[in-house]
């Protein structure tokens, strides 16, 4: 078994303190320490007696961590943090804390019912036992599974771990090229999913999402060899620096663009870079596409074994055992493939203040500039994962999927609502299937009332006000005050710390803490509103 710990501790309205600390030595013995400075307690009683050990604790990044940090920090001990917050050495004793959230990127409830590891106490657990032992089972069922699967063990977070099984078991990385001499232009040419607002009100609407677009991808071509000039073709080529023209009678605007550091669809006249599959797929809808110049390398379906064998296990999870957290684990590490291999060069490096010679360009961590961090861009050999065509490549391929159902919708004779990254809106109604890269419906609107991009709710078929709305899930808006907030544009609200939100005596969300409002801040996904306030339309980029 894998030895854990859980730190007990009190919310106030700006501090957290701890109470008492549990510790699972994964072999049977468990301790509980509290009274006078329980933290110290704990960490002097593992120095002692478990030299070398390594401690996993649920979600460590937003408390624990930053409990133990503070602690040592107290008591002048030194630490290093190699994985940034989540993997923690303190060297006297070489003991080493871990986050369980970075590793299985799932809440402790939810791995544990993946795992099939059954919450509940025994005889006379407390809390922080039940919370140990559980955590002990469903880490080490982990490190089960995915040796059984793949012959592979878990890495420090999730990502890698995906990376670990592609390289063993698939393609192997070093095939790659990372391309960094262009890494520039791919950059440029690299857009998140789309997310935008067509219509903010609307009855009788279907909510599709694309079962696993991103993973249902990975069986694109992508750019496997060193990336060259070439002459400009659309039928060849990775990514170029074009010019296009997209219609203003598009509804949909095919190609992404950044206006004003934000993404956007727009109609009109662009300039940029971008894949070469997505400027041949607006060719072929109807807009206007002049190559400037071109990149262009060896291109397979490196990805397409790996996503197929990932769609498979979670298919089987789902459907076959019933187990919905199994197959979302399973998602993830399929989905985290990608994310790093597009990952950021730029590294964050910790120290303590002792180990700092030059402090220039260093950042203190906290109020008593105890812990430092700098960050620093790694060049290829030192940052092997980093193959950021790849990652261009899978995201390109996902919005012109995405964009095909959009368009399909509106063809059909319909009207869409609203999308975002991988879902579909409409009143049309579009064939569905259970597998990866086709439509599911999740759910059906009477009514939708759209705010602005992930800030929405509708009455479902059961006639229940859903909520779907970032940031304010603490309060549920009435069906009355959407058609408000609809209406005047603002909702005052701001967000209460540790306690959530809190409305005042005249109705509208007090004041709190940090201002969260929406207040004449539209964001429609950089689309303009029309005059019958509902509609929207593409920003138009004139020349």
């Amino acid at each position: 078994m894998i030895p854990t710990y859980s730190i007990e501790a009190e919310e106030h309205e700006e501090y957290i303190v701890p109470k008492r600390v549990g510790f699972y030595d994964g072999n049977g013995g468990y301790h509980e320490f509290e009274g006078d400075d329980p933290i110290w307690r704990f960490l002097t009683f593992v120095r002692t007696n478990y030299h070398g050990i390594s401690i996993y604790a649920n979600n460590a990044i937003d408390t624990d961590h930053k409990i133990l940090i503070n602690c040592l920090a107290r008591h002048g001990e030194r630490i290093k943090m190699d994985g940034g917050m989540s993997k923690i050495k303190w060297p006297r004793g070489e003991v080493t804390f871990l986050d369980s959230y970075s590793m299985m990127a799932m809440s402790l409830n939810k791995a544990a019912r993946a795992m099939d590891v059954p919450r509940k106490a025994e005889g006379e657990w407390t809390p922080n036992e039940l919370t140990c032992k559980t955590l002990s089972k469903t880490l080490d069922a982990f490190y089960d599974l995915l040796f059984n699967t793949f012959g592979v063990e878990p890495s420090s977070t999730i990502s890698l771990t995906s990376v670990k099984i592609f390289d063993r078991n698939f393609y192997q990385m070093k095939g790659i090229h990372h391309n960094q001499d262009f890494e520039a232009c791919i950059r440029q040419a690299t857009f998140a999913g789309r997310n935008e607002v067509y219509t903010r009100m609307g009855e009788n609407v279907n909510l599709y999402d694309i079962r696993g677009n991103y993973i249902s991808c990975y069986d694109v071509p992508v750019p496997v060899g060193k990336l060259v000039w070439v002459q400009p073709n659309l039928e060849r080529g990775t990514l170029a620096e074009a010019r296009a023209y997209v219609p203003e009678r598009f509804v949909v605007g095919p190609l992404p663009y950044r206006i004003d550091g934000k993404l956007g669809f727009p109609v009109g006249h662009l300039h940029g870079w971008w894949d070469t599959r997505e400027l041949k797929f607006a060719a072929e809808l109807g807009c206007d596409v002049e190559l400037i110049r071109q990149l262009g390398g060896h291109e397979e379906p490196a990805l397409a074994e790996f996503g197929r064998d990932i769609c498979r296990l979670r298919d089987e999870a789902e459907y076959g055992m019933d187990n919905p957290d199994l197959g979302g684990m399973w998602k993830t590490i399929g989905l985290r493939l990608c994310g790093k291999l597009g990952q950021n060069r730029e590294k964050a490096e910790t120290k303590h203040v002792r180990e700092i010679e030059d402090r220039d360009g260093w950042y203190p961590l906290d109020e008593t500039e105890t812990y430092y961090e700098k960050h620093t861009l790694q060049e290829g050999s030192r940052m092997p994962f980093v193959k950021p065509a790849v990652n261009m490549r899978i995201r390109a391929e996902a919005r012109i999927r995405h964009a095909r159902f959009l368009l399909e919708a509106i063809k059909l004779g319909g009207k869409v609502y609203y999308c975002d990254t991988d879902s579909v809106y409409t009143d049309s109604f579009l064939p569905t299937g259970k597998g990866h890269g086709e439509l599911q419906l999740k759910d059906w609107a009477q009514d939708i009332y759209i705010i602005k991009c992930k800030t929405y709710g509708y009455v479902d078929k059961a006639g229940v006000m859903v909520q779907r709305t970032a940031g304010f899930r603490d309060v549920a808006l009435t069906e009355k005050e959407f058609k408000e907030i609809l209406g005047t544009g603002r909702v005052l609200a701001s967000w209460k710390c540790n306690s959530g939100w809190k409305r005042s005596l005249d109705g509208h969300m007090k004041a709190q803490k940090r201002q969260m409002s929406i207040q004449d801040d539209l964001d429609l996904g950089n689309r303009i509103l029309l005059e019958n306030n509902v509609d929207t339309a593409p920003m138009n980029m004139r020349e």
